[in-house]
This record gives C-alpha cells, structure tokens and sequence, in this order.
C-alpha cells in the first residue's frame, strides 16, 4: 500500500518584472476513445496537421466515458476523463477537439492547417511558469502565475494535470498509438478558483501532489497546466514541462514512518496501521491501474 508523506513547499523562482504582454500559448484538448471509429478514422490525420505546425502548440488527449464506457484509457479514471469532458459541455460524443477552449466543430476538416488560424499570434497579460518534481511514490506540481501586463479578467481558474506523451495500446478501433494521454488532474478535477495578481510582477503559487500509478510510464509523464476565465472559459495561458523531466527529492529519515495494512491479503476488510491519530492517504488501484477508493484515513480506521 502505497503512503504520501508531504514535505515542505519547494520555491519556483520568477523572472525579472516584465511590463509586456507574452506570447499565449496555443492549446488543444482533443476528446476520444479507443472505441471510436470515427476517432480512428480522423485522428491520425489530425496527428498529422498538428506535427506540421510550429513547435510550441500542447495537445492533451482526454478520453470520456461517452459514447463508449469501455475505453481502456476511460475505465484507468473515468471520474476526471469525463470531469473535464462535462466542463466543456461536450460529453456525450467523440471525436471533439477545443482550441484555447473554443470547440472546433466535427465538421469541420481536421486534418487543415487554417484549424489553428483563429488562435495563432495571441498574447497575455499573464505567464505561467511550472516545476515538476519526484518525491518517493508521489508526483508534486508547482506553478506560478504571474502578471506581466494590465488586462484581462481577474476571475480566473487554473487547472492541472499529468499526462503521458506516448501510450502503445491497441484498441478495438485499430488504433495502436495514443498520444499526450491525461492521467491524473493535479488541482482538483474540475480545477482552482483564484483571483488573477492585480499588479505588474505580482505572482501566486500553487503546489498539487499526486501518487504514482504503476500503470503509467514515468519516463513519459509530464505535467501542463490550464489558466483560464472563470465565466466564458477562454485560455489566458497554458504551460507544460518536457516529459521524463523530473527533479528528485528523497524522503528524509526523519519524515519516514511505519504503515501496516492488517489481515493482508484479505477478502472483507483490512485496518490501516500506523502513529496514532496519524491521517494517512490511501489509494487502492487494480493491476490495469484503475483507482477503486483514494481516501484519507485515520490509523485504526477499518477499509
């Protein structure tokens, strides 16, 4: 049984003060399922049209319960694939493809590079900066939200995640290669509400922590974040890091301590063990890595 053990807030340092808007960057969050025909039918021609654009554009594949329960990637975490599926309004039906938040209809040839016109050349009052970081069996995300020009809404979200950029898996709709693959939001599953730094150079911090799953590949992992308006939902900025990038943080002796789950195995119930009146969190996954209880506990609490 996995344990989280939390350590101190790492410091993610901001650049100098800037006075000018940055550059958006351009994101797309494209909704399927490995279940899908038309998915496969479309997709990879849409991979196409995407590599052939300027480096920079972030793509994120999130994979919702609709129209096909049965998708592999849905079943790993159902609950946060269709979280961010609903948050759109799009639930209910694949392929579906959104541009700095703005859906792009199905009808509309994916596989054209005039898709990313609309988007193209935009810029923020806002920059994002991020770290990602490995201590012992648990993830953690930091992002800094900083002000570098007057404008734009002060309602804002941010939203985070972990994805994977290549999963091989054959799905029943022929597709064999799945890329940018959402796994685990990091700031909640519907993200955080805050209020946008008023002055210039003003920056707020925020950190999320995440177990690892043993169904993901951590060389490929890499975490994005969305900054968004609260109301109409229009990105302000995005953010991600390169895949496999991780600083490493080892758990000190001294933050170390006793777990026993107790009988194990077992076929009713187990009791979790440890300091007394310690809160200890627990997730409990199969070996397709679908999470079936994620709690927190008290030591002596019957699971």
């Amino acid at each position: 049984m996995n344990k989280l053990v939390k350590i101190g807030f790492f410091l993610l340092m901001g650049a100098s003060t800037v006075s000018a808007q940055t550059t958006k960057k351009m994101l797309v969050e494209h909704f399927t399922n490995t279940k899908c025909s038309i998915c496969a039918s479309l997709n990879p021609g849409f991979y196409v049209n995407l590599r052939s654009q300027p480096a920079g554009i972030q793509h994120i594949a999130y994979h919702p319960s609709s129209p096909y329960v049965g998708c592999f990637f849905s079943q790993q975490n159902k609950i946060e694939n269709d979280a961010r599926t609903n948050y759109y309004n799009v639930y209910g039906g694949t392929p579906k493809i959104l541009i700095n938040g703005t859906l792009v209809q199905v009808s509309t040839n994916y596989n054209s590079p005039t898709i990313f016109d609309p988007f193209e050349n935009q810029t923020s009052p806002i920059e994002v900066r991020m770290k990602q970081e490995k201590t012992g069996d648990s993830i953690r995300v930091g992002v800094v939200v900083k002000r570098v020009a007057d404008g734009g809404t002060a309602s804002l979200l941010l939203y985070g995640g972990l994805a994977e950029d290549t999963v091989n898996y054959t799905g029943s709709n022929g597709e064999s290669r799945h890329y940018d693959v959402f796994r685990k939001a990091v700031f909640g599953i519907n993200g955080t509400a805050f209020t946008a730094p008023a002055a210039i150079g003003d920056s707020i911090q925020f950190t999320g922590t995440v177990w690892s799953n043993s169904a993901w590949n951590p060389n490929r992992l890499f975490a994005y974040s969305v900054v968004q308006e609260s109301g109409n939902k229009k990105l302000v900025q995005s953010e991600a890091l390169p895949a496999g990038n991780f600083s490493v943080t080892s758990v000190s002796q001294k933050d170390k301590i006793n777990i026993q789950i107790v009988p194990n195995p077992t076929t009713e119930y187990s009791i979790v063990q440890g300091p007394l009146n310690a809160k200890i969190r627990v997730q409990i996954s199969d070996m397709q890595g679908r999470i079936h209880l994620e709690k927190t506990v008290v030591s002596g609490e019957k699971l």
